[in-house]
């Protein structure tokens, strides 16, 4: 049996893949990367199941650029201390991918 996975931005074909293919979560640890989003959320896979940005206390405006370039985009707040492990486990509790 297969089934159709749609683009993690409603972008581009349609892949099939087997039903016993994993989901997979993208993790964005991000603090003030507002001018580099473009040059990584455009270009993930659109095999990719969710994509999860955390804000890890940003200044700036990147929660507004990511949500701008993905709109499906995940955004999750790292609301213990500052700090990019900290971010990620934010983004591991957050994820409901299987990898």
């Amino acid at each position: 049996m297969q089934t159709e996975v749609d683009s993690v931005a409603e972008r581009g074909p349609k892949i099939v893949r087997s039903p016993l293919s994993a989901r997979v979560s993208v993790i964005v640890p991000a603090l003030n990367e507002q001018e580099n989003l473009p040059h990584v959320l455009p270009r993930l896979p659109s095999w990719v199941y969710e994509v999860i940005l955390v804000d890890d206390h940003c200044t700036d405006d990147t929660v507004g650029v990511a949500r701008e370039l993905l709109p499906t985009v995940r955004i999750v707040e790292n609301t213990s201390a500052p700090g990019k492990g900290n971010a990620m486990a934010a983004g591991f509790a957050a994820a409901t991918g299987d990898i």
